[in-house]
């Protein structure tokens, strides 16, 4: 059956900051596409009028909401922390399913961590998960909506992402293919729900459980939230979260392997068995490897 993919991110892929990075789709079955905005639209009516809101088009953007800009600059953080939680409940009863691949930067890291192959290597190997994983979703046709930046930038990723494809029908069998469409976010409520999914997972995952800090609002904040997403998740036939719905890279025990590289193996091959190119990495040391 035809899909819709609304993807957006989170974070940054260049190794030159300590942000890590999140791609998100959110998966909408082409015939739930119109009830589902319906419901958006209603929340937004709700939103505004419960919050006070200035008239206009309520833009759902978690960097807008968390950092009190534009029309959530009035709200305290107390509310803006309340409404987006109840943005995240509301995503709870859509008939959606949400496919993420998370970069961890802590685990991976780059003697040419300062050069601009770097920031592509990262964003290569999270946008190919995600396509591989958007690809065992569901049958084509397929459309993917991609937030529009400029003509030029739309064009190279465009390119991009038909290599991506093109790359992956090289090794495995299912070809995919999908109509490449760009809107601006803030004309487009489904990526704006991508954008705000993309930050609860890349937030949730910043810290290590054991040490997040549960006086801090914006973690417990992406705790709660994350928990209510989760049941979104896209599963595997056997119901499986984990490698399918939500991807967390690397994963050093994939397919029980060990968490050292073998002799003579490239990164790409001990995790995935196949041989792709890639710049100088190396693991980070034993300690990260958990």
């Amino acid at each position: 059956m035809p899909y819709h993919y609304f993807v957006s991110e989170s974070g940054n892929p260049s190794f030159q900051d300590d942000q890590n990075y999140c791609v998100v789709a959110v998966c909408v079955d082409d015939s739930h596409l119109m009830n589902i905005e319906t419901k958006i639209s209603w929340l937004c009516h709700r939103i505004k009028h419960q919050y006070r809101l200035k008239d206009g088009s309520l833009f759902l953007k978690a960097g807008d909401i968390l950092r009190a800009r534009y029309q959530y600059a009035p709200l305290s953080l107390e509310d803006r922390v309340a409404l987006f939680r109840e943005v995240c409940e509301f995503i709870k009863t859509l008939d959606i399913a949400i496919i993420a691949v998370y970069f961890d930067k802590n685990i991976v890291y780059s003697k040419k961590a300062y050069k601009e192959n770097s920031r592509f290597w990262a964003k290569h190997w999270t946008w190919k998960l995600l396509m591989e994983r958007i690809s065992q979703y569901a049958l084509p046709p397929s459309t993917l909506i991609l937030n529009s930046i400029n003509s030029i930038a739309n064009e190279g990723q465009s390119d991009f992402i038909h290599d991506i494809l093109e790359e992956r029908d090289n090794y495995i069998d299912t070809n995919f293919h999908a109509t490449i469409d760009y809107q601006y976010k803030g004309d487009n409520q489904f990526l704006q729900l991508a954008d705000i999914i993309a930050w609860t997972i890349r937030r949730y995952y910043l810290l290590e459980p054991t040490i997040r800090e549960e006086d801090n609002i914006y973690d417990q904040l992406a705790n709660d939230a994350f928990n209510l997403l989760s049941t979104k998740f896209a599963r595997d036939d056997a119901g499986q979260v984990e490698g399918f719905g939500l991807k967390i890279f690397p994963s050093l025990h994939t397919n029980n392997k060990s968490h050292r590289l073998s002799p003579g193996l490239s990164l790409g091959e001990w995790l995935f068995g196949s041989s792709f190119p890639e710049p100088e990495f190396l693991l980070d040391s034993d300690d990260n490897m958990k």
